[in-house]
């Protein structure tokens, strides 16, 4: 693997492959970047505008389609409040039980015993009080 390597800096190997240019996903090859363990990488530029550093093999196999971002988005996507109306009606119950001077635990043991769905949807589990009060501080949009 030695010799792949120097012969990647050279690019005197019919084993080199110039990914300059490419695009990956979101991801555009801008330049060549420092072996690691032996693999060539590549920097490359997201459409987010950030720079990251990936494996060529990661690259072409589509593992990396990101410099992270769309697993961000994915997950705030996931997150937000108003994708589900439920939830919404859960805060709204749980507001009025906090402005009825119930602490965040008192209103999660309410939940619990009079088998309120928990946001992933089970009916069986059990609300915590950090979940309430997620649920009371997140806006929203």
């Amino acid at each position: 693997m030695k010799y792949r390597k120097n012969l990647a800096r050279t690019g005197n190997s019919n084993n080199f492959i110039n990914e300059i240019g490419q695009r990956y996903g979101k991801l555009t090859v801008i330049a060549e970047g420092e072996n690691y363990r032996n693999d060539a990488c590549w920097v490359c530029r997201c459409d987010c505008g950030s720079t990251v550093t990936v494996r060529g093999f990661s690259l072409r196999r589509r593992d990396t389609k990101s410099c992270g971002c769309i697993q961000k988005e994915t997950t705030a996507n996931r997150n937000r409040l108003s994708a589900n109306p439920k939830k919404e009606e859960l805060r709204n119950k749980a507001f009025d039980l906090r402005n009825s001077g119930l602490s965040f635990g008192q209103i999660a043991d309410q939940f619990t015993k009079q088998g309120v769905p928990t946001l992933s949807g089970k009916e069986s589990s059990k609300w915590y009080a950090s979940t309430i009060k997620w649920l009371l501080t997140n806006n929203l949009e």
